[in-house]
């Protein structure tokens, strides 16, 4: 019988006629897996321990790997979040505001063109509605200045309505 018997959990497990694996902290004070088997026709038993961090290593970097590729991924959607909010937002924001200025009546006469070609020159359907609101907006402010010149007693002005259908441009023209 031995003289010297290692305390450990697989040897208690081994010693209670059980098999299988465990975690647990090996009688030099490290924390180990141990497997333990018994030896089938004899009084034996087999314990295998290695050191959990050993073990463990290549599941703990794939785990950072795993940590750091979502962080990353958190930030690559971040940044085209950004972007699109940017390339898509912004224009549709500056169309509101003139759409709220026009109907108070208010033609954007001050308005830059920088702030218009943010718009008017996509190339796509928020372009298209753009060059339909400069178009908008350079009506409006003709048949302001026909309005104007009107009121100030100047009748010799000449407007040319836009369509058949155009309702103040062929009431200018009446005029």
């Amino acid at each position: 019988e031995l003289e010297l018997m290692p305390e450990t959990e697989a040897v208690k497990e081994i010693l209670a006629g059980n098999e299988g694996v465990k975690q647990y902290v090996d009688i030099l004070g490290n924390k180990v897996i141990g497997a333990y088997v018994l030896i089938e026709g004899s009084t034996w038993g087999l314990v295998i321990e290695h050191r959990s961090s050993e073990v463990l290593k290549q599941v703990t970097n794939l785990r950072n790997l795993i940590v750091v590729i979502i962080l990353l991924a958190i930030l690559i959607v971040i940044v085209l979040a950004n972007m699109l909010i940017s390339w898509i937002i912004k224009p549709l924001l500056i169309l509101k505001k003139e759409s709220d200025d026009l109907s108070k009546g208010i033609l954007l006469r001050d308005m830059s063109e920088k702030e218009m070609s943010v718009v008017s020159l996509r190339k796509d359907e928020i372009g298209d509605i753009g060059k339909s609101f400069a178009g908008l907006i350079h009506y409006l402010q003709t048949m302001g200045g026909a309005a104007n010149a009107i009121a100030d007693n100047n009748l010799s002005i000449t407007v040319e309505p836009n369509s058949d259908k155009d309702e103040l441009g062929i009431a200018f023209k009446q005029m």
